[in-house]
């Protein structure tokens, strides 16, 4: 039997109709690829804008990297010759190759270790370093299953059971998105090796506590800062007689740069003088109590104002000792330097690491932004 199959009438539409539809459609179409566009374009600016800070910073940090380190010059030797490193700052120092030929001088020196054995120290060392890295860039949920709540050098230290190992494999086979420095058979190896590079360790530290104790019975009742004032001169000679590597170059920098720290806190002592405040208030038509050390800083960066202000320090009993109009601009202006030197260090901290040099965080945006592009150009394909 066959069915029948009824066919209506079909609706004839007008050309008018048939126009509105059509344009309709258009309209439509055009609205999507508009906002896909939009969308594109958006995402593409948002990660070539990340792109170009992200070379910002890492030129501003290559830039800076030189005089940020000279910036902390002064403090890192105070530091060096009033206690022993830590462990991991001797491991960080020879397995950076741009300091261990220096610093195993160094170490020479102080009869902490033999020549020979620096091959197997430098390789240790970069070992426990990739470790270390590793495990101090873990969240601390994550290190806290791995390992506890021990830090540094102590995490392998706490790894010398059998339980703390398993615990540990078990942990890095449960967190898939983690990849560990290298194969367990290695890292087992190397702990086997660790009380080995420990006790080179520990006879490092006690040769730079002896070393220290040298220096620290020349100081007689100076300061640390006021005897690196001489770091080219007698002082230097002591520092390494001691054992400790300075080299003229860095010994002339350091004296250069605790004489410009003197002679900055000569200045900012000036601020607690009544006749120095009450001056500088009528000057500048404020109250004596709103005077602080920035306003001095930048008052003095005109060469008029800082002869004006040598003058008032004459004149109200603060001695400015060798320092003149010329050398007080000076310090104005590196102190300036500084600031901005301290913020571009702020600012940079995170550069070197992630995608392209781009910093963690800027790397996730990064990939985000792309993940955007990627839908935006599929759903436009699609269309």
């Amino acid at each position: 039997m066959t069915k029948q199959i009824d066919v209506q009438k079909q609706p004839i539409l007008s050309f008018r109709r048939i126009t509105q539809i059509a344009i309709s459609g258009v309209k439509y179409r055009l609205f999507r690829a508009v906002v896909t566009v939009a969308v594109i374009v958006v995402a593409m600016a948002f990660l070539m804008n990340i792109l170009t800070e992200s070379l910002i910073k890492r030129s501003v940090a290559e830039t800076a990297r030189d005089q940020i380190e000279a910036l902390h010059r002064v403090d890192a030797w105070i530091a060096r010759l009033s206690i022993a490193q830590a462990p991991e700052e001797i491991i960080t120092a020879l397995a950076d190759p741009d300091r261990q030929e220096a610093f195993a001088y160094e170490l020479v020196a102080l009869k902490a270790v033999d020549p020979s054995e620096l091959p197997d120290l430098y390789r240790q060392t970069g070992d426990a370093a990739e470790y270390l890295a590793f495990f101090r860039e873990l969240p601390y949920g994550r290190r806290r299953v791995l390992v506890g709540p021990r830090e540094g050098t102590a995490i392998f230290m706490s790894l010398s059971g059998d339980q703390a190992i398993e615990r540990l494999e078990t942990g890095l086979a449960t967190m898939k998105t983690l990849r560990f420095p290298s194969s367990m058979d290695a890292f087992h190896t190397f702990l086997a090796g660790w009380p080995e590079l420990q006790a080179s360790i520990d006879r490092i530290r006690n040769a730079q506590s002896e070393a220290i104790a040298v220096v620290q019975r020349t100081l007689e009742n100076r300061t640390l800062l006021d005897a690196l004032a001489d770091a080219e001169g007698s002082f230097g000679d002591v520092i390494r007689d001691a054992g400790f590597h300075l080299n003229a170059a860095e010994a002339e920098g350091i004296s250069r740069d605790v004489r410009r720290i003197q002679q900055i806190a000569r200045i900012e002592k000036t601020v607690n003088n009544a006749g120095i405040r009450q001056a500088i208030a009528a000057d500048r038509d404020i109250l004596p109590g709103d005077v602080t050390i920035n306003m001095i800083w930048d008052m003095v960066e005109n060469r008029e104002k800082a002869a004006w202000y040598i003058e008032q320090m004459e004149a109200n009993n603060a001695d400015p000792g060798v320092i003149d109009a010329a050398r007080l601009q000076q310090l104005a202006a590196s102190r300036s330097e500084e600031r901005l030197l301290k913020m571009a260090e702020r600012q940079t901290v995170e550069t070197g690491g992630g995608l392209l040099g781009m910093g963690k965080r800027m790397t996730w945006l990064a990939l985000v932004s792309m993940l955007v592009c990627a839908v935006g150009i599929t759903n436009a394909m699609l269309m």
